[in-house]
């Protein structure tokens, strides 16, 4: 398991140093996103496309911006596919 640094010197594991600062910076990429539900970002983009998930919102840029409620809203949906299959 990697193990990263914050600037206070403490130890942490990347996906826990990835949430941290996903909670202060308040919103995701896509990319982002993927990593932490398991998935591709093609397939978060598949969902969206046929409805299964709600739209990204867009940034100043047009890129997708996730923010906790999106985040939670994508993981329930991916379990609920894994509990059928």
């Amino acid at each position: 398991m990697l193990e990263v640094r914050d600037s206070g010197g403490a130890e942490h594991n990347k996906e826990e140093y990835k949430l941290r600062r996903i909670i202060v910076n308040k919103r995701m990429t896509i990319t982002e996103v993927a990593e932490l539900v398991g998935i591709s970002p093609k397939t978060i983009v598949r969902w969206e496309k046929v409805g299964k998930v709600k739209k990204a919102k867009r940034d100043w840029r047009g890129w997708r911006v996730y923010d906790e409620s999106d985040l939670t809203d994508i993981r329930q949906f991916r379990e609920t596919i894994v509990e059928v299959n």
